[in-house]
Order: C-alpha cells, then structure tokens, then sequence
C-alpha cells in the first residue's frame, strides 16, 4: 500500500527513529550509518546506509509478522545464493538478518532500475533486456515446480470490485468488459495444465537493476508459490502500461515483440500461452487500471492494452 507524502514523512522519521535505536543496541551494526530514506509502506520502510564500510538496504519490517517475515526473507535470499550470486541473472542477498528486531539489512545492487533503462532502450536493446529478464525468471523458479488444474473462478471473484473503484464512467465500462471477459473466459480454461513456481512475487521493472550486463532481483521476500503464468503476465502488463512498444504491435494488448521476446527461452510450456496466459494478462490489466489510475500516462497505456485485448476472440486459440 503507497502513503502519502505527508504520511510517507511521518512514517520517515518513526522508521529512523526505530532503527537508530536497533543500532544503538546491535553489537553487530557497531558503526552503521543510514544515508538515505527511500520509501515507506505501512508494513515495511526502506533506507540506504553503510555496515562495516559496505553500501547496503535496512528494510525495517512492522506488525506481529515482522519477524517470520524476516526470517522467510533470509532463507529465500540463502537459497538462491546457491545459484544466482554470479553471471548475468543475480539476486540480492542477505548481509545480516535481525528477526526479533524485525531487520533486514541486505546488498546494495548496483546499476540503475530496470524501468529507467527500458524508458532509453531502442529497440534492439529492449529486445535484449526482455528476453534477458525472462530468462532470469526461468533461473529463479526452474528448481522449484508444479503442475496443477486452474482455477479462474477465484480471480474472477477477486476482481469483481475493481470497476466501480474507477470514477470516469466511460473508463469504469471498459473496466467491467474486461472482468466480463474474465468471467467468460473461465469456464474455457477451467481445470487447464497450469504451471505453480515459486517465484519472486512483484517481478516488475522496478525491482530489477541493470549493470554491466547483468540484471539484478531486487525486493525479494520469502519463498513465493504462484502461477508462472501470472508472474509473467504482471511483468509483461507493467512493461506495457510504463513504457509501450514503439512498434505498436499488439498480441493479447502486450505488445508482440515483447511477448516474444521474453518466451523465447522457453520459460513457459506453449499450451499455456493460449490458455492461463491471457486469462493473467486480462487480470492483470484490469488490476494495473485501478492501481494506476491517477497517473494520466499509464491509464491512457493501460485503457489502450485493454481495448486491443477486449478485440481478441474468448477461445483457446487466441494466440494462434
């Protein structure tokens, strides 16, 4: 949940307050030093600092789970040290864990954030990046599987509130057709294949970084079942409502060079990609309008996604 400013400050000088005195009382932050706040949320803040002479993240965590939620983190981030701490897909890891205190105190990344540079790319260089993010998502959940029958019905109810969150009358009916579709496409994919991965759980462009070649996973917490379908779909959607494809090219609303870009490695079994994937993009899109929709850039991105969507056939075919 975004605060705001007013309410991100206040909660500025609480979370500063708390971790100074953590400091205080933490032999082994003896000589810490926080530099920079960078954002606040009522379950967590985050601040730039230095320990032992090494850029890194506090992330203070808040409420009765800040310390399982600590502790999840910390196994996560050790279990992929064991295969992504080198090359060009890495993730952040943990430095020290503190979870009776609530603390986390991880990497600083280096480079700058993946939604920055995607904003610059030409479009070969977005070609790259694309197909490099999906990869580095196919290294982060190829361990860790399942196969298992959809369920959509959950999603279509989950999202039955949304349109009428939307105040503009003509932007809350595309809205409602677009759960309309949701609702009527269900039945279509119900009980299909669908792949569960333990995955990073927020793969968007703003929680990578980009150096030298190499992408780097940032804001990962603990270990985190989803459907890959879905986590591709919230990647894909956000790419697209932030930053469009020049070519304007569109297949399911997302634009086609980026769809196939990004499945090129072979991340994704094809048979979902004609049934769980446009059922999470759609999801995902309506999601992403509501969340949006006070920035005028990306609601005019996303209300064009959707209209290109809305014009696809509601088959199993649709990405034939």
């Amino acid at each position: 949940m975004k605060l705001r400013f007013a309410n991100q400050i206040g909660r500025m000088d609480e979370s500063a307050t708390r971790l100074k005195g953590i400091i205080v009382h933490t032999p082994a932050l003896k000589g810490a030093k926080l530099q920079k706040f960078i954002k606040a949320s009522p379950e967590s803040a985050v601040f730039i600092g230095k320990l032992d002479g090494e850029r890194v993240i506090f992330k203070l965590f808040n409420g009765e789970k800040a310390s399982e939620t600590v502790e999840r983190q910390a196994a996560e981030l050790s279990y992929l040290q064991g295969f992504m701490a080198e090359g060009p897909y890495q993730a952040m890891r943990m430095v020290q864990a503190f979870p009776d205190a609530g603390l986390s105190v991880l990497s600083f990344m280096p480079g700058n954030r993946l939604d920055a540079v995607m904003a610059k790319a030409d479009a070969a260089k977005r070609r790259r990046l694309v197909a490099q993010c999906g990869s580095w998502l196919k290294r982060y959940t190829s361990g860790r599987q399942r196969l298992a029958r959809f369920g959509p019905h959950h999603w279509v109810e989950k999202r039955a509130d949304l349109p009428a969150r939307i105040p503009d009358a003509d932007d809350q009916a595309l809205a409602a057709r677009l759960h309309d579709n949701m609702h009527r496409r269900a039945p279509l994919v119900a009980g299909a294949d669908v792949c569960q991965a333990a995955t990073h759980g927020d793969f968007t462009t703003l929680n990578l970084t980009f150096h030298q070649g190499t992408l780097y996973g940032l804001d990962i917490q603990g270990e985190s079942w989803m459907a890959l379908t879905q986590e591709i779909a919230r990647f894909l959607v956000y790419l697209q409502i932030t930053h469009p494809h020049p070519s304007g090219r569109l297949r399911l609303g997302i634009s086609e060079p980026d769809l196939k870009a990004f499945l090129k490695c072979g991340l994704l079994d094809p048979r979902e990609e004609a049934t769980t994937l446009p059922f999470f993009i759609a999801s995902q899109l309506l999601g992403r309008f509501v969340q949006e929709y006070k920035r005028e850039d990306t609601r005019a991105n996303t209300r064009a996604a959707i209209e290109a969507f809305l014009k696809l056939p509601i088959s199993p075919d649709a990405l034939g």
